[in-house]
């Protein structure tokens, strides 16, 4: 196994300004809470994860609910999958045999298929499990699928407290075997080095291949894979990230050290591992990154700069903005050496004190579809304000944000993402937002940040002199020049249909419904049908004379439409606006 040092001097650090930026696809906030209640403490929401687990073309969400009572045991912790699109039907999982305080979930949670029975599985990491009055010796689950009723328990070695084990972890194929591997880190162990001396809280990641899972003896033998440079505190392992870098296998394993923001350290490194073989052949040298402090608490690879090479995104939430102690920042590095600042990211907002943190979590995904990759980043504003926000950073320039948030204000979102993912939870070509939140009494929720595909210029029309609303669709680019068929009814738009595999529309079908297909070619109902141009966009409009339709009046008209693919199937479906009726 190569082994790299990520270091770069930021002796000029390019910053970029944010003016607002007017989204092209609109995002609307909804928020999903525990299925049996919120309760406080329960931290609902605390890790997430995102896989198609039914394969029926939706993405599910994965909330784990670390201080929940499981068993009849307190702060064991408990875990859901949430099926897409509706996050209904849920699934529940627990610990065979739940321990209290174990906090199931409070490490994380990751998935994949380590028995290549096609069923997703997870792991769970529960850094802060206890083993008798030793506290966060931390131990992980993997829950098998498709039932999550069978756990296989990973605990170190030589489990000690304080080791954070299960503060994070991976599942991926690093031998190529069609199973996927486990990685499961203890950034805060103890290492012994050759000469016996101990090098406190310096981290290690434990590696078990996806057969010895299934062997009661391989099962206690993991593989260390260790900080080359151990240090003091220094937190190897706090965050892990899989890539092909070269574009082929194997797998290259990306660590982290001195990164995460409970500990109290500065500088961070980022390690790249070329492939999981036995060894580490060579090492570059480390340089510091001045002014850049705790980077790499969180990673994402994405092509940022445009040049068709992958790109490493790293927060840096500890660094400090002049006279603002730990403000934090994201910094981007060129690939495909990493060797070069490209720009960093700040928050858009002036700071007014210490800790602020910007750039704890991230991802990095296009999610408006133009070909051009955004960032997001949790604001926390200040950890002394009572609300977090999340900044989007539009591509490719990153010089315009949007902020997510602050939509209920001034009743904020306390502890907005405290975990970030995205997954097209309902099939239309555009990836959700989904962020967890704390709450004041900890109860978590989770809220998403849907793309709206369907626009109208007006949210109500009166019945009485009628008029013309205009809707604007745009769905994703791969279904340009497809034919669609908008639909109308006034039963809401939740729980919304399900057409087929992939194709849900957000949409109750009722009598007006039917009512409106059978006036599909009437003047009422202009471009209802039609067909997407190359930018997979289409307008159409209903024009409502005087006085119709009576019998709806104070009702709400939700409109929505659905891709007609080139075999005739119903394809991806937009998602709904809405029109008041008004007298």
């Amino acid at each position: 196994m190569r082994c790299s040092l990520i270091a770069v001097a930021l002796a000029v650090l390019p910053v970029l300004a944010h003016p607002a930026h007017a989204l092209q696809v609109p995002l609307k906030q909804d928020r999903i809470e525990s299925p049996e209640g919120t309760v406080t403490g329960y931290l609902f929401g605390r890790s997430l994860a995102v896989a198609d687990f039914d394969g029926d073309g939706f993405d599910d969400l994965v909330a784990m609910e670390p201080g929940a009572t499981a068993g009849g045991d307190l702060w064991a912790g408990r875990g859901w999958v949430l099926k897409g699109p509706a996050f209904n039907p849920v699934v529940k999982f627990e610990a065979r045999g739940p321990e209290k305080e174990e906090y199931l979930g409070s490490g994380g949670c990751w998935t994949g298929d380590v028995n290549a029975d096609g069923a997703v599985d997870i792991l769970v990491g529960s850094y802060e499990y206890k083993v008798g009055s030793q506290l966060d010796v931390g131990r992980a689950h993997v829950f098998l699928g498709p039932d999550y009723t069978v756990d296989i328990v990973l605990q170190e070695p030589e489990p000690k407290g304080g080791a954070w084990f299960g503060f994070s972890g991976v599942l991926a194929d690093f031998d190529g075997d069609s199973r996927d591997d486990v990685l499961v880190s203890a950034n805060r162990a103890d290492v012994r080095q050759p000469a016996g001396v101990i090098v406190e809280g310096a981290g290690k990641i434990w590696l078990w291949n996806a057969l010895s899972l299934f062997d009661p003896m391989s099962l206690k033998k993991p593989v260390l894979i260790g900080d080359p440079q151990p240090l003091k505190d220094g937190a190897f392992g706090s965050v892990l990230a899989v890539e092909e870098l070269s574009g082929q296998p194997p797998l290259d394993l990306l660590v982290t050290r001195n990164a995460s923001t409970c500990c109290p350290f500065t500088e961070g490194d980022v390690y790249v591992f070329d492939g999981l073989g036995p060894g580490i052949l060579d090492k570059a040298g480390q340089s510091s990154l001045d002014g850049v402090d705790a980077v790499g608490s969180d990673i994402d690879l994405a092509d940022v700069t445009g040049d068709g090479v992958l790109d490493l995104v790293l927060g840096a939430p500890l660094s400090d903005l002049l006279a603002c102690q730990d403000a934090g920042r994201v910094v981007v590095l060129e690939g495909p050496d990493f060797d070069r600042l490209a720009f960093s990211l700040e928050s858009p907002f002036a700071c007014t004190g210490s800790y602020w943190l910007f750039g704890a979590k991230g991802l990095v995904l296009d999610l408006d579809r133009d070909g051009d990759q955004d960032i997001v980043c949790k604001d926390p504003v200040s950890t002394l304000s009572s609300f977090d926000l999340v900044e989007v950073f539009w591509g490719p320039a990153y010089d315009s944000f949007e902020s997510l948030g602050d939509e209920g204000a001034p009743a904020h979102f306390i502890g907005l993402g405290v975990s970030m993912v995205s997954g097209d939870f309902d099939g239309d070509g555009f990836d959700e937002l989904a962020f967890g939140a704390i709450h004041g009494n900890a109860s978590g929720c989770v809220y998403i940040y849907d793309p709206q595909t369907l626009t109208a210029d007006a949210s109500e029309v009166p019945v009485s002199t009628g008029g013309d609303v205009t809707f604007t669709l745009r769905m994703a680019p791969e279904d340009h020049g497809k034919a669609f068929v908008a639909g109308l009814g006034v039963s809401s738009s939740k729980p919304g249909i399900v057409l087929g595999p992939g194709s849900f529309v957000p949409l109750n079908p009722d009598a007006v419904t039917f009512a409106g297909l059978a006036l599909l070619t009437s003047p009422l109902l202009e471009g209802f049908l039609g067909r997407l141009d190359q930018s997979a966009s289409a307008s159409f409009t209903l024009h409502l004379p005087p006085g119709f339709p009576a019998p709806l009046i104070g009702q709400t008209l939700t409109v929505a439409a659905v891709v007609i693919e080139p075999d005739g199937r119903l394809g991806a479906g937009s998602s709904a606006a809405e029109v008041l009726l008004a007298p």
